[in-house]
């Protein structure tokens, strides 16, 4: 049988239901009150209030001046963070430029160290490579040395040789000295003419006699002549013009004389055209045709005529040997003569002559006062000592 519900219980769910009816209804109570309390209000307030219009405007003047008061405020606040802020920054930047002279201070101080470890190293680096050095001329030294050492015990076994040599050649009769007569210069006899004798390269030219180095002067004028025709379009030595080039030219065909003994060359002294005889190695005479008695040489001595000529000789410093051999032969044939010492590289030389120029003729000397006449004759000059 189902159990039923006991009178308690409904009892308490009413009281809670009467409750809260009653809550609701003082809720609403007081909601009616509010709104027509505050409908109240603002009909009071809006009764209240009157908007007068100056008062309006008086009111936005002030808010209009307290806003420019506000904005000059937030202005001069600004200024004075800028301000602040630039006195930062100045702060700032002198911090820096001190730093940044410290450190171009302690640049400059690691560059001089740096330059001074530099100067050190090459310095280092410079006596090594001179020890270097040093030590390879010590080795050159060393090997030189041991050149010499060994060319010193060949030289030694080769005089001991030389020695044992010595020992047993038989000796032998000293040579016969050599006769030189004592010079006598003097002038050469009254009428008789010259003959030159070169003594050059150990051999004796003869030069030729005065008839034949006319002979040459005329050769060489017209060949001079011939090679300026040529060349006129080239050069013009008569003017100065291309000297060099026809004396190259004029010189690659020199003149020879009758024996061949020379060769005759133009050379340029100061405009004057001048002829050089140069010894031809080929030619001369040596020690052993001077000293043969059949030799064409001794045959051309013997037909000179002592009453006719005289002998000079013109002695370069390497040919005293010959001159010596062929002074006693010429003294053997009672042929006069003297000679004349010249340097090694002497040779002959004369003038071309005639009107042929290297340049134009020199502007004429004024003419010289007259001299008065001396009190006295001058004395003869005296005569050349060609003879000795």
């Amino acid at each position: 049988m189902r159990r039923r519900a006991t009178d308690e219980g409904e009892g308490g769910l009413d009281s809670l239901l009467d409750t809260m009816t009653n809550v609701v209804g003082i809720l609403v109570i007081v909601l009616v009150v509010t709104q027509l309390g505050v409908g109240d209000a603002v009909r009071r307030i809006t009764d209240a209030i009157q908007i007068d219009a100056q008062q309006l405007a008086e009111a936005q003047k002030k808010l209009d001046a307290a806003r420019e008061e506000r904005d000059s405020l937030l202005a001069a606040m600004a200024d004075e963070q800028l301000a602040s802020q630039m006195e930062d920054v100045e702060r700032r930047l002198q911090d820096l430029l001190q730093q940044i002279a410290q450190q171009e201070k302690i640049l400059a101080d690691l560059q001089q160290q740096k330059q001074a470890m530099e100067e050190e190293l090459n310095a280092h680096l410079q006596l090594v490579e001179d020890t270097e050095k040093q030590r390879q001329a010590i080795e050159q030294l060393r090997e030189q040395l041991a050149k010499l050492d060994q060319q010193w015990q060949e030289n030694d076994e080769r005089l001991e040789q030389l020695q044992a040599m010595l020992a047993k050649t038989p000796k032998q009769a000293p040579p016969p000295a050599r006769e030189i007569t004592l010079p006598d210069p003097r002038p050469a006899p009254e009428g008789v003419e010259r003959l030159t004798m070169i003594c050059a390269n150990n051999k004796v030219y003869l030069l030729p006699p005065a008839p034949v180095l006319e002979q040459i002067r005329l050769q060489a004028q017209e060949q001079a002549l011939m090679v300026a025709k040529r060349q006129y379009r080239t050069f013009n030595p008569m003017a100065g013009e291309g000297v060099e080039r026809f004396l190259e030219e004029f010189n690659r065909r020199p003149i020879q004389d009758s024996n061949r003994h020379f060769d005759v060359h133009m050379y340029n002294s100061r405009g004057t055209p001048r002829l050089r005889f140069v010894p031809r190695e080929v030619a001369g005479e040596d020690q052993r045709i001077v000293s043969a008695p059949r030799s064409r040489f001794q045959n051309v001595l013997r037909a000179i005529d002592p009453n006719k000529y005289y002998i000079r000789f013109e002695v370069c410093t390497d040919s005293f040997d010959i001159y010596v051999t062929t002074r006693r032969i010429v003294s053997n044939m009672n042929l006069l003569a003297g000679w004349q010492p010249r340097s090694e590289d002497w040779t002959y030389t004369t003038g071309l002559g005639g009107e042929f120029r290297l340049g134009p003729k020199p502007p004429p000397k004024p003419p010289s006062p007259p001299k008065p006449a001396p009190a006295e004759p001058p004395k003869p000059p005296k005569p050349a000592r060609v003879i000795d």
